[in-house]
Protein backbone atom coordinates (compact mmCIF):
# COMPACT_ATOMS: atom_id res chain seq x y z
CA UNK A 1 0.00 0.00 0.00
CA UNK A 2 1.17 3.51 -0.57
CA UNK A 3 2.19 5.91 2.20
CA UNK A 4 -0.59 9.03 2.38
CA UNK A 5 1.91 11.69 0.88
CA UNK A 6 2.31 9.38 -1.71
CA UNK A 7 -1.45 8.87 -2.34
CA UNK A 8 -2.15 11.94 -2.62
CA UNK A 9 0.27 13.17 -5.54
CA UNK A 10 -0.84 10.29 -7.44
CA UNK A 11 -4.67 11.19 -7.26
CA UNK A 12 -5.79 12.58 -10.63
CA UNK A 13 -8.60 15.38 -10.56
CA UNK A 14 -11.81 13.52 -10.85
CA UNK A 15 -10.31 10.92 -8.12
CA UNK A 16 -9.81 13.35 -5.98
CA UNK A 17 -12.86 15.24 -6.04
CA UNK A 18 -14.88 11.87 -5.80
CA UNK A 19 -12.86 10.77 -2.47
CA UNK A 20 -13.83 14.55 -1.81
CA UNK A 21 -17.15 13.90 -1.78
CA UNK A 22 -17.88 10.65 -0.87
CA UNK A 23 -15.86 11.40 2.58
CA UNK A 24 -17.97 14.65 3.29
CA UNK A 25 -21.18 12.98 2.50
CA UNK A 26 -20.48 9.50 4.90
CA UNK A 27 -19.32 12.36 7.57
CA UNK A 28 -22.58 13.63 7.09
CA UNK A 29 -25.06 10.58 6.95
CA UNK A 30 -23.34 7.46 7.98
CA UNK A 31 -23.94 5.55 5.17
CA UNK A 32 -22.37 4.20 2.59
CA UNK A 33 -22.16 5.76 -0.54
CA UNK A 34 -22.35 4.63 -4.28
CA UNK A 35 -21.85 5.45 -7.35
CA UNK A 36 -25.71 6.67 -7.89
CA UNK A 37 -25.46 8.56 -5.20
CA UNK A 38 -22.51 10.94 -6.33
CA UNK A 39 -23.55 10.99 -9.88
CA UNK A 40 -27.41 12.68 -8.99
CA UNK A 41 -26.50 14.55 -5.67
CA UNK A 42 -23.09 16.16 -6.67
CA UNK A 43 -23.26 17.32 -10.33
CA UNK A 44 -20.05 15.50 -11.51
CA UNK A 45 -20.60 15.21 -15.24
CA UNK A 46 -19.69 11.57 -15.95
CA UNK A 47 -22.16 8.48 -16.19
CA UNK A 48 -22.11 6.32 -13.10
CA UNK A 49 -20.18 3.52 -14.22
CA UNK A 50 -17.26 6.03 -14.59
CA UNK A 51 -17.50 7.15 -11.32
CA UNK A 52 -17.95 3.34 -10.03
CA UNK A 53 -14.83 2.11 -11.77
CA UNK A 54 -12.93 5.06 -10.18
CA UNK A 55 -14.21 3.73 -6.80
CA UNK A 56 -12.66 0.66 -7.22
CA UNK A 57 -9.84 2.38 -8.49
CA UNK A 58 -9.64 4.37 -5.24
CA UNK A 59 -10.15 1.00 -3.23
CA UNK A 60 -7.67 -0.74 -4.18
CA UNK A 61 -5.14 2.35 -3.84
CA UNK A 62 -6.80 1.78 -0.09
CA UNK A 63 -8.56 5.45 0.17
CA UNK A 64 -11.87 3.15 0.77
CA UNK A 65 -13.37 0.27 1.47
CA UNK A 66 -16.73 -1.67 1.02
CA UNK A 67 -18.51 -2.91 4.14
CA UNK A 68 -21.04 -5.33 1.84
CA UNK A 69 -20.33 -7.02 -1.46
CA UNK A 70 -23.63 -4.83 -2.70
CA UNK A 71 -22.94 -1.98 -0.27
CA UNK A 72 -21.24 1.03 -1.31
CA UNK A 73 -17.93 2.05 -0.06
CA UNK A 74 -17.00 4.37 3.08
CA UNK A 75 -13.52 5.66 3.53
CA UNK A 76 -10.57 3.89 5.42
CA UNK A 77 -8.34 5.04 7.86
CA UNK A 78 -6.06 6.24 4.52
CA UNK A 79 -9.16 7.46 3.21
CA UNK A 80 -9.68 10.32 6.12
CA UNK A 81 -5.90 10.88 6.02
CA UNK A 82 -5.36 12.38 2.50
CA UNK A 83 -8.78 14.07 2.68
CA UNK A 84 -7.73 15.93 5.76
CA UNK A 85 -3.99 16.46 4.39
CA UNK A 86 -5.24 17.83 1.11
CA UNK A 87 -8.79 17.54 0.02
CA UNK A 88 -10.52 18.88 3.16
CA UNK A 89 -12.13 22.96 2.91
CA UNK A 90 -11.24 24.74 6.34
CA UNK A 91 -13.59 26.27 8.07
CA UNK A 92 -13.86 28.99 10.48
CA UNK A 93 -15.62 29.16 13.52
CA UNK A 94 -18.77 31.94 13.75
CA UNK A 95 -18.11 34.60 15.76
CA UNK A 96 -20.68 33.67 17.68
CA UNK A 97 -18.17 30.76 18.97
CA UNK A 98 -16.10 32.93 20.10
CA UNK A 99 -18.43 34.98 22.32
CA UNK A 100 -19.42 31.98 23.90
CA UNK A 101 -15.84 30.51 24.79
CA UNK A 102 -15.02 33.72 26.27
CA UNK A 103 -18.57 33.87 28.88
CA UNK A 104 -17.56 30.65 29.62
CA UNK A 105 -14.11 31.45 30.68
CA UNK A 106 -14.00 35.13 31.51
CA UNK A 107 -15.54 34.22 35.18
CA UNK A 108 -13.13 32.07 36.23
CA UNK A 109 -10.00 33.05 38.05
CA UNK A 110 -8.54 29.77 38.71
CA UNK A 111 -6.46 27.90 36.47
CA UNK A 112 -8.46 24.62 37.24
CA UNK A 113 -11.45 25.96 36.50
CA UNK A 114 -10.67 27.70 33.63
CA UNK A 115 -9.02 24.36 32.16
CA UNK A 116 -12.52 22.86 32.95
CA UNK A 117 -14.85 25.34 31.16
CA UNK A 118 -12.46 25.06 28.27
CA UNK A 119 -13.36 21.20 28.03
CA UNK A 120 -17.14 21.56 28.39
CA UNK A 121 -17.26 24.54 25.60
CA UNK A 122 -14.97 22.43 23.45
CA UNK A 123 -17.33 19.49 23.67
CA UNK A 124 -20.29 22.07 23.26
CA UNK A 125 -18.96 23.20 20.23
CA UNK A 126 -18.01 19.76 18.15
CA UNK A 127 -20.90 17.35 19.48
CA UNK A 128 -17.95 15.20 20.49
CA UNK A 129 -16.13 14.25 24.08
CA UNK A 130 -13.15 16.70 24.45
CA UNK A 131 -10.27 16.16 27.12
CA UNK A 132 -8.01 18.75 28.66
CA UNK A 133 -5.06 18.65 31.34
CA UNK A 134 -4.09 21.16 34.10
CA UNK A 135 -0.67 22.65 33.25
CA UNK A 136 2.20 20.16 34.98
CA UNK A 137 4.06 21.87 37.90
CA UNK A 138 7.05 21.15 36.14
CA UNK A 139 6.63 24.15 33.74
CA UNK A 140 5.80 26.36 36.53
CA UNK A 141 7.96 28.56 37.81
CA UNK A 142 8.53 29.99 41.30
CA UNK A 143 6.77 33.42 42.10
CA UNK A 144 7.88 34.24 45.45
CA UNK A 145 9.09 32.64 48.61
CA UNK A 146 8.47 33.52 52.30
CA UNK A 147 9.60 32.36 55.88
CA UNK A 148 7.57 33.48 59.32
CA UNK A 149 7.76 32.14 62.61
CA UNK A 150 5.43 29.35 63.51
CA UNK A 151 5.43 28.99 67.65
CA UNK A 152 8.54 29.05 69.61
CA UNK A 153 10.75 26.62 67.72
CA UNK A 154 9.32 26.36 64.00
CA UNK A 155 9.21 28.25 60.93
CA UNK A 156 6.75 28.52 58.22
CA UNK A 157 8.19 28.14 54.55
CA UNK A 158 5.99 28.95 52.21
CA UNK A 159 6.33 29.46 48.25
CA UNK A 160 4.11 30.54 45.30
CA UNK A 161 3.88 28.62 41.49
CA UNK A 162 2.94 30.67 38.89
CA UNK A 163 0.04 28.37 37.98
CA UNK A 164 -0.94 29.09 41.85
CA UNK A 165 0.34 26.15 43.97
CA UNK A 166 1.24 26.86 47.26
CA UNK A 167 4.03 25.09 48.84
CA UNK A 168 4.88 24.91 52.51
CA UNK A 169 6.54 23.23 55.08
CA UNK A 170 7.55 23.47 58.91
CA UNK A 171 11.57 23.87 59.88
CA UNK A 172 11.57 22.29 63.29
CA UNK A 173 14.94 24.65 63.88
CA UNK A 174 16.52 26.90 67.25
CA UNK A 175 16.87 30.46 67.14
CA UNK A 176 18.60 30.42 63.51
CA UNK A 177 21.61 31.87 62.75
CA UNK A 178 20.78 34.39 60.16
CA UNK A 179 17.72 36.97 60.02
CA UNK A 180 14.91 36.26 58.39
CA UNK A 181 15.11 39.19 56.00
CA UNK A 182 18.05 37.78 55.29
CA UNK A 183 16.86 34.30 54.55
CA UNK A 184 14.42 35.34 52.30
CA UNK A 185 16.40 37.47 50.51
CA UNK A 186 19.02 34.68 49.65
CA UNK A 187 16.07 32.09 48.62
CA UNK A 188 14.61 34.59 46.54
CA UNK A 189 17.41 35.44 45.12
CA UNK A 190 18.72 32.28 43.87
CA UNK A 191 15.24 30.14 43.06
CA UNK A 192 12.97 32.92 42.49
CA UNK A 193 11.71 32.69 38.41
CA UNK A 194 13.32 29.25 38.20
CA UNK A 195 11.41 26.83 36.63
CA UNK A 196 10.47 24.06 39.14
CA UNK A 197 11.56 21.06 36.74
CA UNK A 198 15.15 22.77 36.80
CA UNK A 199 14.89 23.48 40.62
CA UNK A 200 14.07 19.82 41.84
CA UNK A 201 17.46 19.00 39.86
CA UNK A 202 19.46 21.25 41.96
CA UNK A 203 21.95 20.32 44.82
CA UNK A 204 20.99 22.37 48.38
CA UNK A 205 23.42 25.80 48.53
CA UNK A 206 26.39 26.27 50.96
CA UNK A 207 27.29 28.14 53.27
CA UNK A 208 24.82 29.39 56.54
CA UNK A 209 21.78 29.17 53.90
CA UNK A 210 22.47 25.52 53.68
CA UNK A 211 20.25 24.21 56.09
CA UNK A 212 16.98 26.10 54.62
CA UNK A 213 17.48 26.12 51.40
CA UNK A 214 17.99 22.30 51.41
CA UNK A 215 14.16 22.10 53.28
CA UNK A 216 13.24 24.51 50.50
CA UNK A 217 14.41 22.00 48.02
CA UNK A 218 12.65 19.24 49.69
CA UNK A 219 9.55 20.92 49.57
CA UNK A 220 9.63 21.72 46.21
CA UNK A 221 10.44 17.84 45.03
CA UNK A 222 7.54 16.62 47.62
CA UNK A 223 5.38 18.79 46.05
CA UNK A 224 5.98 17.19 43.17
CA UNK A 225 5.63 12.97 44.32
CA UNK A 226 2.77 14.39 46.72
CA UNK A 227 0.91 15.26 43.90
CA UNK A 228 -0.49 14.01 41.00
CA UNK A 229 1.33 15.86 38.28
CA UNK A 230 -1.54 16.17 36.10
CA UNK A 231 -4.91 16.77 36.42
CA UNK A 232 -7.55 15.81 33.34
CA UNK A 233 -10.87 16.42 32.51
CA UNK A 234 -13.25 15.32 30.05
CA UNK A 235 -16.96 15.72 28.66
CA UNK A 236 -19.31 14.44 26.58
CA UNK A 237 -19.95 11.09 26.67
CA UNK A 238 -23.19 12.03 26.25
CA UNK A 239 -23.00 13.96 23.09
CA UNK A 240 -21.13 10.30 21.78
CA UNK A 241 -24.25 8.66 21.94
CA UNK A 242 -26.30 10.66 19.93
CA UNK A 243 -24.23 9.51 17.26
CA UNK A 244 -25.08 5.99 14.93
CA UNK A 245 -21.64 4.34 15.77
CA UNK A 246 -22.16 4.76 19.60
CA UNK A 247 -26.21 3.45 19.53
CA UNK A 248 -24.89 0.57 21.87
CA UNK A 249 -23.74 2.34 24.72
CA UNK A 250 -20.96 -0.92 24.88
CA UNK A 251 -18.95 0.91 21.74
CA UNK A 252 -18.22 3.37 24.98
CA UNK A 253 -16.49 1.33 27.03
CA UNK A 254 -13.69 0.80 25.47
CA UNK A 255 -13.48 4.70 25.25
CA UNK A 256 -14.57 5.61 29.17
CA UNK A 257 -11.40 3.13 29.91
CA UNK A 258 -9.09 5.08 28.02
CA UNK A 259 -10.52 8.65 29.52
CA UNK A 260 -9.85 7.16 33.03
CA UNK A 261 -6.38 6.61 32.50
CA UNK A 262 -4.01 9.43 33.45
CA UNK A 263 -0.82 8.12 31.54
CA UNK A 264 -3.32 7.70 28.47
CA UNK A 265 -5.02 11.32 28.55
CA UNK A 266 -1.47 12.33 29.38
CA UNK A 267 -0.72 10.88 25.83
CA UNK A 268 -3.89 12.00 23.98
CA UNK A 269 -3.85 15.76 25.22
CA UNK A 270 0.26 15.79 24.29
CA UNK A 271 -0.53 14.80 20.62
CA UNK A 272 0.05 18.33 19.94
CA UNK A 273 3.71 19.32 20.18
CA UNK A 274 2.39 23.16 18.96
CA UNK A 275 -0.22 25.17 18.92
CA UNK A 276 -1.50 24.18 15.13
CA UNK A 277 -4.08 21.10 15.66
CA UNK A 278 -2.61 17.75 15.23
CA UNK A 279 -5.10 15.30 13.93
CA UNK A 280 -4.82 11.43 14.72
CA UNK A 281 -7.01 9.15 12.60
CA UNK A 282 -7.71 5.63 14.58
CA UNK A 283 -4.50 3.14 14.46
CA UNK A 284 -2.45 6.45 14.37
CA UNK A 285 -3.36 7.48 18.37
CA UNK A 286 -1.47 4.46 18.84
CA UNK A 287 -4.00 3.46 21.62
CA UNK A 288 -5.61 0.31 19.96
CA UNK A 289 -8.92 1.14 22.37
CA UNK A 290 -9.35 4.12 20.10
CA UNK A 291 -8.74 2.29 16.43
CA UNK A 292 -12.49 3.37 15.76
CA UNK A 293 -11.80 6.88 16.87
CA UNK A 294 -10.06 10.47 15.69
CA UNK A 295 -8.48 12.65 18.17
CA UNK A 296 -7.86 16.30 16.95
CA UNK A 297 -5.74 18.08 19.71
CA UNK A 298 -3.74 21.81 20.31
CA UNK A 299 -1.19 22.33 23.07
CA UNK A 300 -1.84 25.67 25.21
CA UNK A 301 1.48 27.59 26.54
CA UNK A 302 2.05 29.72 29.73
CA UNK A 303 4.70 32.29 29.86
CA UNK A 304 5.52 31.38 25.94
CA UNK A 305 6.17 27.75 27.22
CA UNK A 306 4.45 24.36 26.28
CA UNK A 307 2.29 23.73 29.72
CA UNK A 308 -1.21 21.56 28.29
CA UNK A 309 -3.26 20.29 26.28
CA UNK A 310 -7.01 20.28 24.74
CA UNK A 311 -8.20 17.28 22.12
CA UNK A 312 -11.67 16.54 20.30
CA UNK A 313 -12.03 12.73 20.17
CA UNK A 314 -14.78 11.59 18.36
CA UNK A 315 -15.65 8.73 15.80
CA UNK A 316 -13.49 8.34 12.77
CA UNK A 317 -16.49 9.51 10.73
CA UNK A 318 -15.99 13.02 12.81
CA UNK A 319 -16.38 16.50 10.91
CA UNK A 320 -12.62 17.21 11.32
CA UNK A 321 -12.82 20.34 9.56
CA UNK A 322 -15.26 22.05 12.31
CA UNK A 323 -12.93 20.06 15.64
CA UNK A 324 -9.82 21.63 14.06
CA UNK A 325 -11.52 25.41 14.35
CA UNK A 326 -13.41 25.07 17.65
CA UNK A 327 -9.66 23.41 18.79
CA UNK A 328 -7.82 26.43 17.62
CA UNK A 329 -10.25 28.75 18.77
CA UNK A 330 -10.48 27.61 22.53
CA UNK A 331 -6.91 27.00 22.88
CA UNK A 332 -5.84 30.32 22.21
CA UNK A 333 -9.23 31.99 23.99
CA UNK A 334 -8.05 29.36 26.94
CA UNK A 335 -4.10 30.76 26.70
CA UNK A 336 -5.70 34.37 26.62
CA UNK A 337 -7.46 33.95 30.11
CA UNK A 338 -4.60 31.46 31.65
CA UNK A 339 -1.87 33.63 30.80
CA UNK A 340 -4.06 37.29 31.80
CA UNK A 341 -4.36 35.70 35.98
CA UNK A 342 -1.10 34.25 36.23
CA UNK A 343 0.31 38.15 35.33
Amino acid sequence: MFGYGKVSILLKERKAKILQLLVQDYIENCEPVGSKRIAENYGIEVRSATIRNEMAELSEMGLLTQPHRSAGRIPSELGYRVFVDSLMERCSMPSEASRIITRALRQKNEIEMLVSAACRVLSELCGYAAAACYPSMKNSYINYISLARYGAKRLLLVAGTSDSLIIHRLLNTEKPLFSMDSAINFLTSVYRGRLVSDIVQMSPAEGMFAPVSAEFLEAVKSEGRDKRDRKFYYEGIGRLLRLPEFRSVENLEALINVLENDSLMEKITGFAESAEPAVRIGSETGIPALSGYSVVSAGYRLSDKPAGGIAVIGPTRMDYSRSIAAADLVREQLEIMLNSILK
